[in-house]
């Protein structure tokens, strides 16, 4: 069996998103770029990741609508 390292499959490309963007826009732009997660990029910075699981955990935990939870508020 050929082995496949993971450096082949991975991409140095990501997509960010702003940690102020509420989730229904986080949601929207996974949809459209096709990823399950997103940075956390704030002036070049790194602040944290987003992914689809955290959205799901907001959706059912915070009480909120979707539209009204930031990304920095769920986000690792």
């Amino acid at each position: 069996m050929e082995r496949i390292r993971v450096g082949d499959i991975m991409t140095r490309n990501f997509v960010s998103i702003s940690p102020d963007a509420n989730l229904l826009e986080c949601a929207r732009t996974m949809i459209k770029k096709r990823v399950g997660s997103l940075i956390l990029m704030e002036n070049k910075d790194m602040k944290g990741i987003l992914t689809e699981k955290d959205i799901i955990w907001a959706i059912t935990k915070k009480k909120r609508e979707i539209d009204e939870v930031k990304a920095k508020d769920v986000a690792s």
